[in-house]
């Protein structure tokens, strides 16, 4: 049951129970808002598929977009369960969070494997080029991350309505970007290791 079939059945019951009152709604929004939702749901998926597409043509390689395209459902997913545990909730600014971090969240996972690949070109063996290659751009990385995240800083002190909603907006692009600093860290010399020059 979607949200104006709800609505209009609480009106119902409403006007049964109060039958000297007779409530109707002026002005459903429901529809314009479940649309926009919908539209912002598309544009981050289309943007995912266009980082994908972008990785692919710069990087040459399909093994590579595939290790640095994990990096984008898992930091969603774990971007979806921090909304969840926040108590946000999935509506055009969460979602809009979610569209603008699509393209930020591939950029440390493209740094960690590139490094990693350099140095399994000069001859350094996989494993020892995963460790050296992730530790010499930890450092360069997490403050590339951490600059990213210090933008959306003032966002947090708005007060009023807008600030209620560029602070979901802020906290989501930010989540989002330290679940793919995990990943880019963690998941990407992983499977890195099983991948062949």
């Amino acid at each position: 049951m979607d949200v104006a079939s709800a609505v209009l059945s609480e009106l119902k019951k409403i006007n049964r129970d109060l039958p000297h009152l007779n409530i109707i709604p002026l002005v459903d929004t429901s529809d314009y808002i479940q649309r926009s939702i919908t539209n912002v749901a598309r544009i981050a998926g289309y943007g995912g598929i266009f980082a994908i597409l972008v990785l692919l043509f710069f990087l040459g390689s399909f093994r590579s977009t595939a290790i640095i395209s994990t990096a984008i459902p898992i930091s969603m997913i774990a971007t979806f369960m921090f909304v969840y545990f926040a108590g946000f909730t999935i509506n055009i600014m969460s979602l809009g969070g979610l569209a603008i971090g699509v393209g930020l969240i591939v950029d440390n996972a493209i740094v960690v494997l590139e490094n990693i690949f350099r140095l399994r070109k000069a001859g350094v063996p996989s494993i020892k080029a995963v460790i050296i290659g992730s530790e010499q751009v930890t450092s360069a990385i997490i403050a590339s991350t951490l600059t990213t995240l210090v933008i959306f800083l003032p966002l947090l002190f708005i007060r009023d309505m807008a600030g209620i909603m560029f602070r979901q907006l802020a906290l989501v692009i930010s989540f989002a970007l330290l679940s793919s600093l995990v990943v880019a860290l963690m998941l990407i010399p992983v499977l890195a290791v099983r991948k062949k020059t």
